[in-house]
């Protein structure tokens, strides 16, 4: 199972322009009580905002997002939910539950709008956790069956990624042990 951490990942310009909206109180974040599945913290709860949703534009500012994304994304690819999401701060950092984003093939890309203590957490088969941090215009883009897990920050008010779930143009392969 692959994963690439790219950093400096948009253009400075790009990423500002992209990082001021998301930012701003034009962006409308809905409160879900539940992070994942396989969460049960006593802390669960974070916002979002759905950008695309089972491969349909779900948001007036999708068209912000995504072309800029998109250009630097591998060719022929078809985005099946794109998602902002939003953890505030807490008095220590919290790991949420282990999860997939999805039970299909798909690959994961994260991208980070922050500098923040609340890494992402990937589960390697072979190298085990590793513990990707949370920093500014930097995207990890990994094979979507493998499990991760989010985490909240205390360093900062707010820990901001967007989340993109999409189809290669490529076949993925199903891990036997699923």
């Amino acid at each position: 199972m692959y994963y690439e951490i790219i950093d400096d990942f948009l253009p400075r310009d790009s990423f500002e322009e992209i990082r001021r909206i998301v930012l701003s109180p034009k962006i409308g974040w809905q409160y879900s009580p539940i992070i994942t599945s396989n969460s049960h913290e006593q802390f669960d709860g974070y916002f979002v905002h759905l950008l695309i949703g089972d491969g349909i534009i779900k948001s007036e500012f999708t068209d912000n997002f995504l072309p800029k994304v998109s250009e630097l994304m591998p060719p022929h690819y078809f985005i099946t939910r794109a998602k902002l999401n939003l953890y505030t701060r807490q008095s220590s950092v919290i790991r949420h539950g282990a999860h997939r984003d999805a039970d299909y093939p798909h690959h994961t890309a994260l991208f980070y709008f922050n500098d923040t203590d609340g890494p992402t957490i990937l589960h390697h088969p072979t190298e085990g956790e590793i513990e990707v941090e949370c920093r500014a215009n930097r995207i990890v883009c990994f094979d979507g069956f493998m499990q991760h897990r989010s985490t909240t920050c205390t360093n900062y008010p707010v820990r901001i990624n967007l989340n993109i779930n999409y189809l290669p143009a490529l076949p993925v392969e199903m891990p036997e042990n699923m």
